[in-house]
């Protein structure tokens, strides 16, 4: 994934989708969902846009999907599927 740059719409690869993927499930090995920042690991110097793009594509594809856990503050959780 590229870094962030503002004038640019990114659009993730079939590679890139595939590499998320593998990220998810070699993080959560038992499927029960990771936020955002455990990705970070992954994506040290990209910016968040384009991580967002390539899971909100994961989960249109069905290969993931999201929840909302955690009160009072609620956090989004990425499955793998």
């Amino acid at each position: 994934m590229p870094e962030q740059n503002s004038d640019v719409v990114f659009t993730p690869s079939a590679e890139d989708k595939n590499l998320m993927h593998a990220h998810l499930q070699t993080l959560d090995p038992e499927g029960k969902g990771v936020t955002l920042d455990k990705l970070r690991t992954f994506y040290p110097k990209t910016g968040w846009s384009p991580i967002l793009v390539t899971l909100r594509a994961l989960v249109s594809e069905g290969r993931a999907r999201t929840a909302m856990r955690g009160q009072p503050v609620a956090f989004e959780y990425f499955i793998w599927q």
